[in-house]
């Protein structure tokens, strides 16, 4: 599960600067229209996402709601990265995350941790049955970090940790008993927490 994940994760937090932020930036609309928004049932709300299409061959940008900012919190940060990953659908490539300055809300640590237990989490599939399976989806997620771009990267570090963590509950959760009987379940589980060198 672990491997999965960090595909997902190639989950970096680049600096001010980084000509991913400058691209990244280039893409967004200067302005949206609220009413144009309204009529689109766009609120802004948490775990909210819009997807406003591009021309074609160029990435789409992803409008993603917070909620109130009286309210806003980690958990807010953690909806947002899933809605980022489900908004993406099946489209194959990399994703890129533009914080704003200073992420309201929470400290930039936990923001970045949140993003991440969110997107990772948002990408779960367990294709271990299936003899078909679907498109993947988001590969990776650039989480573009205008400033305190160490704390944002050592979130998103932490928050890769947790991911796997349940990621690797649920593959075990989800995979049926006659496939892993009690002792293959034991080796899985110490194969797991052994010590990587």
């Amino acid at each position: 599960a672990g491997s999965r994940v960090e595909r997902l994760a190639g989950l970096d937090a680049l600096g001010p600067g980084a000509s991913q932020a400058r691209a990244a930036r280039a893409l967004l609309p200067d302005s949206v229209d609220d009413g144009w928004l309204d009529a689109q049932g766009f609120r802004a709300a948490r775990g909210q996402a819009l997807v406003l299409r591009s021309a074609a061959g160029a990435p789409a940008v992803v409008l993603v709601g917070l909620g109130p900012r009286a309210r806003l919190d980690g958990e807010a940060w953690r909806l947002a990265g899933a809605a980022l990953v489900q908004a993406a659908g099946t489209a194959p490539g990399p994703v890129a995350l533009l914080l704003p300055a200073a992420p309201p809300g929470a400290p930039a640590e936990e923001v970045g941790r949140a993003l991440a237990e969110g997107a990772a989490l948002a990408a779960y599939r367990f294709d271990g049955y299936r003899s078909h399976p679907g498109a993947r989806g988001v590969d990776r997620l650039l989480v573009v970090a205008p400033d305190k771009t160490e704390a944002v990267a050592d979130g998103v570090r932490r928050g890769l940790v947790a991911a796997r963590a349940v990621w690797f509950a649920r593959d075990l959760v989800n995979t049926p008993p006659s496939d892993l009987p009690p002792r293959a379940l034991a080796d899985r589980v110490a194969r797991h927490l052994a010590p990587r060198p």
